[in-house]
């Protein structure tokens, strides 16, 4: 990507936002300006999606300064990021690894910590929106933190549509494993009369408030 399609891309971006632009703007004083709205991972990620990994190459001596001086900008704006958020923009991020070591080696943790609740409600949430089956990010997250909920507590009451187009209702007590997660589904342990029963039910058809 070149040094004006890599600013036009952060123009774009932050149109709507505090930054102010300038026809003079270089490549470094926006990085400088926004490096402070872009903490999420899914912009971390955009930005090393769009980073031009092939700078090295460029007669240009002000794109290979550039493409420099962007390097150590996304070197120090990982460096404030947490294990988490970096975890999370590395399955973001979509270009080629050989790449990613040879500019960012070391950047992203090699090993990924035990999975803190937090950590795993977002993990859900990930996939649940990824697999399409919330509208939006939020909806995944709710949906995310009641299968939490009866993973950590349980005694949890849900409501969801069966593939009758019946609202049920139900308590569940405990969940069971959630590799199930990846063909849209959770099972979970319901008591009904007096027994105890595995029952299952459809994420997407999973409601929430």
């Amino acid at each position: 990507m070149t040094c004006t399609l890599f600013v036009n891309y952060f123009k774009k971006k932050y149109s709507n936002s505090c930054i102010i632009f300038s026809n003079s703007v270089s490549l470094i004083q926006l990085i400088n300006q926004i490096e402070n709205k872009m903490r999420t991972s899914q912009d971390f990620a955009n930005l090393i999606n769009n980073f031009d990994m092939y700078f090295e190459f460029s007669d240009s001596e002000k794109a290979y300064s550039n493409g420099k001086r962007a390097q150590k900008a996304i070197k120090e704006t990982a460096a404030q990021m947490t294990t988490e958020e970096l975890m999370e923009a590395r399955k973001l991020i979509t270009v080629e690894q050989e790449l990613i070591d040879r500019y960012f080696a070391g950047l992203f943790p090699e090993i990924a910590p035990e999975p803190s609740a937090n950590s795993e409600l977002f993990t859900i949430a990930w996939t649940i929106k990824k697999l399409g089956l919330a509208s939006s990010f939020s909806e995944a997250l709710k949906k995310a933190w009641i299968i939490m909920k009866i993973k950590l507590a349980g005694n949890v009451a849900i409501t969801f549509a069966k593939e009758t187009g019946e609202v049920r209702a139900a308590k569940a007590l405990s969940i069971g494993n959630l590799d199930t997660l990846s063909k849209g589904f959770v099972r979970y342990v319901e008591n009904i009369n007096g027994t105890e029963s595995w029952r299952s039910f459809r994420i997407d058809r999973l409601m929430v408030a």
